[in-house]
């Protein structure tokens, strides 16, 4: 393990040298966009990031209480339960390729200190299920803002490889075969995970649930929008609200599946084109999709951290997320 860290440290290392040295030369070879880029980078001011941070701290709060709601009521997942394994997976998934914080729900949501035991098929399911809402929300968004036709718009650009579809119809056959030609306990077990699933998704079967989880979407979308907003109107941009949405769909687009550290780059890169879209010029737009990454980091960090808090520190004694978890008892 010790080894292991090492070898992931020095590749965390030389990750982080070359983007200083890429940063450099583009700074070296375009100065005047350096100097408009630290121009508007000054233009910030403290009440802006101010509220913008308040606008983030709000998201992640919304986010987690729709986490809560899209959990089956009969698990008995607690609301500070809820916040402290959604913002930590969340955490997780900024740093921890292949989504590996949305493992480490299913894994909390296994060991939480709810009544109801979780396994691990079900814990998937209310993953899956948070992420569906979440993506309805935004769905809900843009068709309401007009910003549907400017997403379709946008996805007719981007070019498909017909490599990317053979190989996704390759791996889809191979998996029919697979469960086709499994021995009877195989096919058993997967029935059995696979009713797991369902379980964790059937809260998106229950008509007020699901419309509370999804007005908690909803509202978090807005908080977004609206901390996306107050970074342009600082430097004196009012993007239409459709303009605003296109851009975090393509960031939401961008970080699916994380590439560098952080995101570093390519979060800035995805939010900065769409803010171009916006009309904003390419410093300034670099400018706030710089600082709506750094208030996004610190929002989830600090919403992480206080519900880290409250449930070790202000509830000693329970016996939350701990080996064993329920198992224990």
């Amino acid at each position: 393990m010790g080894q292991r860290a090492g070898v992931a440290s020095k590749r965390l290392l030389l990750l982080m040298a070359v983007l200083a040295c890429g940063i450099a030369l583009l700074v070296a070879n375009n100065r005047d966009f350096a100097r408009e880029f630290a121009k508007s980078l000054r233009g910030f001011r403290a009440t802006s990031l101010g509220i913008a941070l308040l606008c983030v701290v709000a998201q992640v709060a919304l986010q987690s209480l729709r986490f809560w709601a899209v959990a089956p009521r009969e698990t008995r997942l607690a609301v500070l339960e809820a916040g402290y394994i959604f913002t930590l997976g969340d955490w997780t998934n900024i740093f921890a390729p292949v989504r590996g914080g949305d493992v480490l729900k299913v894994v909390m949501l296994r060991r939480a200190a709810s009544g109801q035991l979780i396994n691990l098929p079900r814990g998937a399911g209310i993953v899956l299920a948070d992420r569906i809402v979440e993506a309805v929300g935004l769905l809900i968004c843009c068709a309401t803002s007009g910003a549907l036709g400017l997403v379709v718009a946008a996805g007719r650009t981007l070019p498909i490889s017909p490599a990317v579809v053979t190989a996704g119809g390759g791996i889809a056959a191979v998996l029919l075969v697979f469960v086709a030609v499994a021995r009877q306990a195989w096919a058993a077990r997967l029935r059995d995970g696979w009713r797991h699933v369902l379980q964790g998704l059937s809260t998106l079967a229950h008509p007020v649930q699901c419309l509370l989880s999804v007005s908690f979407a909803l509202s978090a979308w807005a908080a977004e929008l609206l901390a996306l907003g107050v970074l342009c109107a600082a430097l004196g941009f009012s993007p239409a609200a459709p303009r605003l949405l296109l851009a975090l769909v393509l960031v939401n687009i961008g970080n699916s599946v994380p590439l560098t550290f952080a995101s570093l780059g390519v979060y800035e890169t995805a939010l900065a084109y769409g803010l171009l879209q916006a009309g904003l010029p390419l410093p300034s737009a670099v400018a706030v999709a710089t600082a709506h990454h750094g208030v996004e980091l610190l929002g989830l960090g600090l919403c992480a951290g206080a519900f880290a808090v409250a449930i070790h520190v202000l509830r000693p004694g329970t016996p939350d997320f701990v080996p064993g978890g329920q198992d224990a008892r």
